[in-house]
């Protein structure tokens, strides 16, 4: 991982060539590269987190380099920030220490069967060698020992989007999702610019998907005047999140009692199998008349 470049402190005391990872080379606990994706039965339009997860026996990490680079063919990726934190493990009766050294986000754009090509990683291990400098004496230095692994392919297979069921206003988005509206607190004055905030969310990929439509949400007397978007994307129990954040602005023409909403957003539901639609709940808002302000006692100041 490139984010985490090996730094050769001195002199590399090992080398060995990048090899397909195993558990174990005789009775010797030796460190292991594993690769998984969080579905490896996925639909057409899913986005995938593929994670390479490294092992091993030893917690003294000098720093992780890539070699090569993972092939994912012709999918979609994006490389996400891996994680830096060891966690204690146990496998196949053994203890390990695991990081995250790389992941990436893949869209499955196309359906069929796709291989994941591992790639090649260099670990650095410190050590501490005894010398005998002819200066200085007998005394210790630090040395980076390297061993290079290769993460292992991983098949995954995305089945077609179902035609039975598919709405006219499907999104594309694939995952779960809820549509909530917030209107800030403080008055609404007819004729003045005002904003509500429209927020998406869910497990899955909002990236590259439509948002839902809001100026339907908006009936006379109010008007929709401009909207503006924020888009994120989290992990969150092992399954990709995402948060799109509409902010718009309206002008209510007249004073009154009126509705905004309801706000829809069709999306297909792997868990199910099965098209689906998120819908907010309507706000009710207050509007005041703009003549208010003007209709105020005037102020009268002694000199």
């Amino acid at each position: 991982m490139k984010s985490v470049a090996l730094r050769i402190l001195t002199i590399i005391v090992f080398l060995a060539p990048c090899f397909a990872s195993g558990k174990s080379r005789g009775k010797k606990t030796v460190p292991f590269i594993e690769a998984s994706v969080n579905h490896e039965k996925a639909v057409e339009g899913e986005r995938l987190i593929y994670e390479v997860t490294l092992f091993t026996p030893d917690a003294s990490i000098a720093g992780i380099e890539l070699v090569s680079e993972p092939d994912f063919g012709k999918l979609a990726r994006r490389r996400s920030a891996a994680d830096i934190r060891l966690s204690e493990t146990e496998r196949n009766g053994e203890k390990y220490y695991s990081v995250v050294i790389d992941r990436f986000f893949l869209g499955l754009e196309e359906e069929g069967k796709h291989t994941l090509k591992g790639g090649c990683y260099r670990i650095g291990y410190n050590r501490q060698v005894a010398v005998n400098d002819p200066f200085w004496g007998p005394g210790y230095v630090n040395r980076v020992e390297v061993e290079e692994l290769s993460a292992p392919d991983v098949m995954v297979k995305a089945s077609p989007l179902p035609e039975k069921g598919r709405p006219d206003n499907f999104s594309g988005a694939v995952g779960i999702f809820n549509v909530t509206v917030s209107v800030p607190s403080g008055e609404i004055i007819a004729g003045e610019e005002a904003y509500l905030v429209v927020t998406l969310s869910g497990d899955g990929d909002l990236s590259g998907v439509a948002p839902p439509d809001v100026r339907q949400a908006f009936a006379k007397p109010l008007q929709f005047k401009s909207m503006t978007e924020n888009r994120n994307e989290y992990i969150s129990k092992g399954e990709l999140g995402s948060e799109l954040e509409m902010e718009c602005v309206f002008v209510a023409e007249k004073e009154g009692t009126f509705t905004i909403g309801p706000i829809s957003f069709s999306y297909f539901n792997p868990r199910t199998r099965r098209y689906e639609q998120a819908e907010s709940t309507p706000v009710t808002i207050e509007v005041e008349s703009g003549s208010a302000s003007k209709s105020s006692p005037p102020v009268y100041i002694e000199i």
